[in-house]
């Protein structure tokens, strides 16, 4: 918003005035009509211009004291704005895209009188991934993570240096963690950079060749797009396995997610509401991207075997082969 309508009269969330004192800014409880205002001529614009808008965030991480373009509101704040001027908006809303996912927004958003007037509750993974969002979802609220960002690894002691072999798993089980926390869907950064889906040609990308982070985005877009994920119990003796599972949206294959962040391959026993014979295995590792296999067993069984491989991303999908329910 204008930094008229801030507290701080500045276009950052946070700035050192000439006297040395740091300034904070919110927004102007009287110019909160003005800022719905605003987001809608934003709604406008778009449609005016053949762009339909899906949803519309009303703020970046309003809990980040950023020395860029922001504004700080409190929980309280947020749903206050939400509650009076929501449904001025002609878009869904999405609301607060705070640095984690908070239980203090979801619980100041839970009201009846907030929670009609948005849609989508958001925040990023940067935070605690805490679950009041739950009572939002019960209500019909979708919830999303709108935003997790690796860029550089900071433990490397070098500025912006970028371990790939690191990051590949940091964001696999960041995204995996989300998913099994019952968020509804998750949307990464950008597109195209060195850090992000696709390369740019620097720090050891091509450019537009999709990177292994691209790869690993990739096994959950197309894979479990739709499916409903399962609640399963992981029995691993050896601790370093982790993944989820997904019924697929036709209810005949299910979909197991596997990462294996050590250097060692394992035996993975699964146990499935079904028989199957056949199916696929899809590995991104170090020298392999999305590679597809198929899974052929000796007999049908309703708890295959198969192989992880060391240092990789898998995804598994059982098809089901006889009409058996199993009962455990």
């Amino acid at each position: 918003m204008p930094a008229e309508w801030k507290t701080n009269g500045n276009i950052a969330a946070k700035f050192t005035d000439s006297n040395g004192v740091i300034q904070i800014g919110s927004m102007n409880e009287a110019n909160y009509v003005d800022y719905a205002n605003y987001l809608n001529e934003f709604v406008t614009y778009l449609s005016d211009n053949g762009v339909k808008l899906d949803a519309i965030s009303i703020q970046n991480e309003p809990d980040m004291e950023a020395t860029y373009a922001g504004c700080i509101w409190t929980p309280a704040q947020m749903a206050k704005f939400i509650a009076k001027y929501g449904r001025t908006i002609n878009c869904k809303i999405i609301a607060p895209e705070s640095v984690g996912i908070e239980n203090s927004f979801a619980t100041a958003f839970l009201p009846e009188n907030v929670s009609t007037k948005f849609d989508i509750f958001a925040g990023h993974q940067y935070g605690n991934l805490e679950t009041g969002f739950s009572s939002l979802q019960a209500k019909g609220h979708d919830s999303w993570m709108t935003e997790y960002l690796i860029n550089w690894n900071e433990d490397e002691k070098t500025t912006r240096d970028f371990n790939r072999a690191k990051d590949g798993f940091t964001f696999a089980t960041k995204l995996n963690t989300a998913l099994v926390s019952n968020i509804n869907a998750c949307i990464h950064y950008a597109s195209k950079h060195y850090y992000e889906m696709m390369g740019d040609g620097t720090n050891g990308t091509t450019n537009g060749i999709m990177t292994k982070r691209g790869y690993i985005l990739s096994h959950y877009a197309k894979y479990t797009t739709g499916a409903t994920r399962i609640k399963n119990t992981w029995a691993d003796d050896s601790g370093l396995l982790s993944g989820s599972s997904y019924l697929s949206v036709t209810g005949d294959s299910v979909i197991v997610m596997v990462i294996n962040s050590s250097g060692n391959s394992y035996s993975l026993t699964t146990d499935l509401p079904f028989y199957t014979i056949s199916g696929n295995c899809i590995s991104t590792t170090e020298t392999l991207s999305m590679f597809n296999s198929p899974i052929e067993l000796s007999a049908e069984t309703p708890r295959p075997k198969v192989n992880v491989v060391p240092l990789s991303v898998t995804t598994f999908i059982f098809k089901k082969t006889v009409n058996v329910q199993l009962h455990r």
